[in-house]
């Protein structure tokens, strides 16, 4: 069945339906969706599975399902409750994630806040207040943030895997496993973590 409505420059996707990309006010799916080319709106949000083949540009991007992106993010406020794909980079104001997410490039946000409900991988992260807690801490295993480098100003990590950490004050706390801690003003982690080298630049 499907379900598409357009007006006042607002699409609207209900049941199953494919629409092209293009610019619009909001654009909400609640069901199965494709949207095919770029799109930039002020409101996106996805309650289902939607896959975007091209680059999403939306002010508030607000995901309580799957979307799954073959291009890049960029936005004010990006929202995940649920899982989110993204083949290239994602740029944002405010990164917050209750669920799971994969990001081939770049996470690069003012404020992030990731409480992972699944795995999260990103290739690099950037930003000035980075924080990450598991909710879950008897599945561990499964639910952990894995990334090659996380940079920003203030930082604090819980059940993280990271190959550099580099950041002006950083807090290592419970489950991570990091190979390079650099800071410039302080460093603390907690007993028992993986902290394989650390120092002050």
């Amino acid at each position: 069945m499907e379900n598409l409505a357009r007006g006042n420059r607002n699409l609207k996707i209900y049941g199953t339906g494919t629409a092209a990309g293009g610019v619009y006010e909001k654009v909400s799916v609640n069901g199965e969706a494709e949207i095919a080319g770029d799109l930039d709106c002020t409101h996106l949000k996805i309650n289902g599975n939607c896959t975007f083949h091209g680059n999403v540009k939306a002010k508030l991007f607000r995901i309580a399902g799957n979307a799954d992106v073959d291009g890049s993010i960029s936005g004010d406020e990006i929202k995940i409750l649920g899982a989110l794909t993204v083949n290239g980079d994602c740029n944002a104001e405010s990164f917050v994630a209750k669920g799971g997410f994969t990001i081939d490039g770049l996470l690069n946000a003012g404020k992030i806040d990731i409480s992972p409900y699944g795995p999260c991988e990103v290739k690099e992260i950037g930003g000035e207040t980075i924080h990450v807690r598991s909710r879950f801490r008897l599945f561990v295993g499964y639910n952990h943030l894995s990334s090659e480098t996380i940079e920003g100003d203030d930082i604090h990590l819980e059940y993280t895997k990271a190959e550099v950490v580099r950041g002006n004050r950083v807090i290592i706390g419970p489950g991570c496993e990091i190979g390079l801690v650099e800071y410039k003003e302080t460093f603390h982690q907690a007993k028992g973590v993986k902290v394989h080298e650390s120092k002050k630049i």
